[in-house]
């Protein structure tokens, strides 16, 4: 905090001597977003796109801090501004995109993902999100989410979230010999995903392989309370009690160079 507080200041200085500059207003919202102060963060997005009406990337942000605290229908009208601004920005329609989705309108959704692919073929996010989006405006025929999902495994191998959807349409259609690959697929990527080894849990059941979805369910509680021990540092992090109780968890957990750093 003691940090925080250091940069805000900075930032507060910075506008002092300049503050007719939208893009001080514009650092200083996103370090109040950072620390969730939202009327301050929103009062300066609002500043600077006051100064720069026509910078998009403001307009964009501010989308960004109003879709992560569920105000869907205000972050749409600022993507949808951003993007009059700045049509060929495909970040801008990914992430109208994502709020068309969270609103479960998905076939606008599926259009705003189509024109950030569009604008840039290599934009893996966007086929990912398409692909979910398919899967949704189609869940009798998972064909079309399955040829966006199978396009991010070709661009980018490593992208552990698109075998862990792909899972998910095979665990839909019941086929779970084909779901469990997936799923180990995506934990071979990423090995400490609460969600991956959840899903994997579930296949192993239904499955039968009890003892394999049992090994599965102590990570899931393993890495359950690592996320409560990281909220306990993030909420404190001045308590030595806190890191310690982490230290301990990760230790036993068998990743004791991490725990040395918490110590």
């Amino acid at each position: 905090r003691i940090g925080w507080l250091r940069t805000l200041s900075e930032l507060n200085q910075a506008i002092s001597k300049d503050p007719k500059n939208a893009e001080g207003y514009a650092k200083r919202a996103a370090h109040f977003a950072a620390a969730n102060e939202t009327r301050a963060a929103l009062a300066d997005f609002g500043r600077a796109i006051g100064l720069d009406p026509q910078k998009a990337q403001y307009v964009n942000d501010r989308g960004l801090y109003l879709l992560a605290h569920k105000a869907w229908d205000l972050a749409i009208a600022d993507f949808t501004a951003a993007i009059e601004k700045d049509p060929s920005n495909p970040q801008f329609h990914n992430n109208r995109g994502l709020a068309f989705f969270a609103t479960q309108k998905w076939r606008k959704a599926i259009d705003d993902f189509t024109a950030a692919i569009e604008q840039q073929p290599d934009f893996v996010e966007a086929w990912h999100n398409r692909g979910l989006a398919n899967l949704k405006e189609n869940p009798d025929d998972p064909s079309m989410a399955l040829a966006d999902l199978q396009k991010v495994t070709e661009i980018k191998p490593e992208f552990a979230a698109a075998y862990h959807t792909r899972g998910l349409v095979y665990a839909q259609q019941k086929q779970w010999e084909q779901a469990l690959a997936e799923y180990s697929q995506a934990i071979e990527r990423e090995q400490n995903n609460l969600k991956y080894h959840a899903s994997r849990q579930q296949a192993y059941r239904e499955l039968g392989r009890d003892e394999e979805a049992k090994v599965d369910g102590q990570k899931v509680q393993w890495l359950s309370d690592l996320a409560k021990y990281n909220g306990q540092v993030a909420s404190n992090p001045q308590s030595a009690e806190a890191y310690v109780q982490r230290a301990s968890h990760l230790a036993a957990g068998g990743h004791q160079d991490i725990a040395l750093t918490n110590y």
